[in-house]
């Protein structure tokens, strides 16, 4: 896909600190609504209003490291909580690692992400190929790279062969994280905290740097360095940094996070006039603009996560109930949107079928986004109700350890989500 992913949809673990912050659900609904409209985009704009929502739609790739940041803070929030609880002794942490840190997170990211993902794997690479209908033999072709996406390396797939716009391209992004799943873990493990918030400006440094000697050296092609693991840990390392801060009882300068959230958007728009676009592909986009959304999606949850509770103009713009909606069920929609879209073309549906109005294609392309949307959070619901609520209510079985030696959970409400997987 063009720049999504959207990662765990909900609970306590929402919070990344201890408790559900809602507000991280309306960002987690306004990742996926940029990647649904990047992905439905189909007209050519002739007004000016019309451009505005072009400019938009085509940045909705930035919804991918939206999700990226949100996971970062999450999944580094629940480590650290974890470790925190860890008995004392070298025999008690060894067993703790296993027991209470690394078999729980393992088992509670496997019953979130890989249920549903699976059931979109078997659909679109055993299903649809056997199914009478017009562009069927597109998705057989499309299994003959299967091994990639049941290994979770659907990413390198992408950086070896190129992203195609078929259902697919989105795993790219699950890849990253389900990789991040397997090594951050240890590195919060062992890393101490106060080292932590060191280590991850350290990421986004070499991030930055591996991206720069890739598009230097031409090592790495632009679709690599859009979807590798090392490429792209600086926003969740943004993510992971503040986490931390705010595990060690740091407080988020209002102040500082509006400079980052003003200091980046006019970044982004001069890097925008000067490259006619945020293109994902661009160069000058992969090695400056990465940096300027990283530090503007974590100022931005900066602000939403304060631990004052004051309603701030994060609060104002994406607390609302149909952007939590869209958060609940992001992980669904993000999967299945591309799919939906491609059985929607086959049935002869797409933003044409609107008529022009008074000349502009715009009437019909709102249409077309908005029949996508819909029908994908149709889909989404049954999804939820169907199959990922019930595999989340098995989390219970795999609690983290609770300080003093015990077991227990705070973010066992299978509601939430962490990122477009979940």
């Amino acid at each position: 896909m063009e720049g999504a992913r959207p990662l765990d949809q909900g609970g306590g673990e929402s919070a990344g600190a201890g408790g559900h912050l809602p507000v991280l659900d309306g960002l987690r609904g306004l990742a996926v609504l940029l990647v649904v409209l990047v992905h439905t985009r189909e007209f050519e704009p002739t007004t000016w209003v019309g451009r505005g929502l072009d400019a938009v739609m085509r940045s909705g790739w930035m919804g991918v490291d939206l999700f990226f940041v949100l996971s970062g803070f999450l999944i580094t929030g629940i480590l650290l909580r974890a470790k925190t609880a860890a008995p004392r002794g070298d025999a008690g942490k060894a067993r703790h690692r296993w027991e209470g840190y690394l078999k729980p997170f393992l088992m509670r990211r496997v019953l979130r992400v890989l249920p549903l993902y699976y059931a979109v794997l078997v659909v679109v690479f055993w299903v649809i190929p056997m199914l009478p209908m017009e562009g069927a033999s597109v998705y057989a072709g499309l299994a003959e790279h299967q091994g990639w996406f049941w290994l979770h390396l659907s990413n390198v797939h992408f950086a070896l062969h190129g992203l195609t716009g078929d259902p697919t391209d989105v795993m790219w992004s699950l890849a990253v994280e389900e990789q991040f799943y397997l090594l951050w873990p240890m590195v919060v493990w062992w890393v101490p905290a106060r080292w932590l918030g060191r280590v991850c400006a350290g990421l986004v440094v070499t991030a930055v740097v591996l991206r720069v000697v890739a598009l230097g050296t031409g090592v790495v092609g632009g679709v690599g360095v859009y979807v590798l693991p090392f490429m792209r840990m600086d926003a969740l390392a943004f993510g992971a940094w503040l986490a931390v801060w705010r595990l060690r009882g740091g407080r988020v300068s209002g102040w500082w996070a509006g400079v980052g959230v003003v200091g980046s958007l006019v970044g982004l728009v001069v890097l925008g006039l000067l490259r006619g676009g945020l293109y994902f592909l661009d160069p000058w986009v992969q090695g400056v603009g990465f940096v300027l959304l990283g530090v503007l999606f974590v100022s931005v949850m900066g602000v939403a996560t304060a631990r004052d509770g004051r309603r701030t103009w994060v609060h104002v713009l994406v607390d609302r109930r149909w952007l939590r909606v869209l958060g609940k069920y992001s992980y669904a929609i993000y999967l299945l949107h591309q799919l939906v879209k491609s059985v929607l073309w086959n049935l002869g549906l797409s933003s044409s079928v609107v008529p022009e109005v008074w000349g502009s294609p715009l009437p019909g392309q709102v249409v077309w986004t908005g029949l996508v949307l819909g029908a994908t959070l149709g889909l989404a619901w049954v999804s939820w109700h169907v199959l990922e609520a019930p595999c989340l209510r098995l989390k219970r079985r795999y609690p983290y350890a609770e300080a003093g030696g015990g077991r227990g959970d705070a973010a066992d409400q299978p509601r939430r989500a962490v990122g477009p997987a979940g």
